[in-house]
């Protein structure tokens, strides 16, 4: 899905609401290096945004879909009509106001912000598709989705050949960053466990196309 507005409105959130085709009580979303489960209506704590505002930077997983994302975003399991809601802007002009509606105190200095209206286009890509608890999560899917290898035509030339070879030594599990030296991969399974592959290549502009 690709949603594109220029927004001119101010101190409002807009999100997009998605319908979960099955009953969902949680979700599972997406972290640095593994994954976590929340409920559906968090803790009460004093004073804490009603609001309810998760944070995902990959894929929120509930309801038989999983759902992808290409930034950082905030989502809100909504039971009363099983959907999952996904804030797509949230403009504002302070770090908090007097007597907020959905808190019992300021939630912050009531401090002037910088361009935070967001005065701007906006413009996001989610992916939605079913998924399945089997399936694990969508480490795989998401990778496909956000970092599409991108096309351009190139002239050519110079002394390496036109193609090279795929790497065969590289670790399993999934891609954390790579670098001219290494490829770095985690295994998502809350051990945090890293493995990083030294990259010996003979040919780096080649060994570069290939990775990407």
């Amino acid at each position: 899905i690709h949603v594109e507005w220029e927004n001119t409105r101010h101190n409002h959130r807009t999100r997009i609401v998605i319908k979960l085709p099955e009953p969902a009580d949680h979700t599972v979303a997406d972290t640095a290096f593994g994954s976590i489960t929340r409920p559906a209506i968090p803790e009460v704590v004093q004073g804490r945004d009603r609001l309810n505002g998760y944070p995902a930077g990959k894929f929120i997983v509930a309801g038989g879909l999983a759902v992808m994302v290409d930034r950082a975003a905030e989502y809100e399991l909504l039971p009363k009509t099983n959907e999952l809601a996904i804030t797509l802007v949230r403009a504002h002009g302070a770090l908090s106001v007097s007597n907020p509606k959905y808190r019992l105190g300021p939630a912050g200095p009531r401090m002037p912000t910088h361009d935070t209206q967001m005065e701007q286009e906006i413009a996001w890509d989610i992916g939605v598709m079913p998924w399945d608890a089997s399936q694990g999560l969508p480490w795989r899917q998401w990778e496909e989705f956000a970092l599409t290898p991108k096309e351009f035509h190139s002239d050519g030339g110079g002394t390496l050949p036109p193609t090279g070879t795929a790497f065969s030594h590289l670790p399993g599990g999934v891609l954390s960053a790579v670098t001219r030296d290494a490829v770095r991969t985690f295994e998502p399974d809350g051990l945090h466990r890293i493995v990083t592959a030294p990259l010996v290549v003979h040919q780096p502009q080649i060994a570069a196309a290939v990775i990407a």
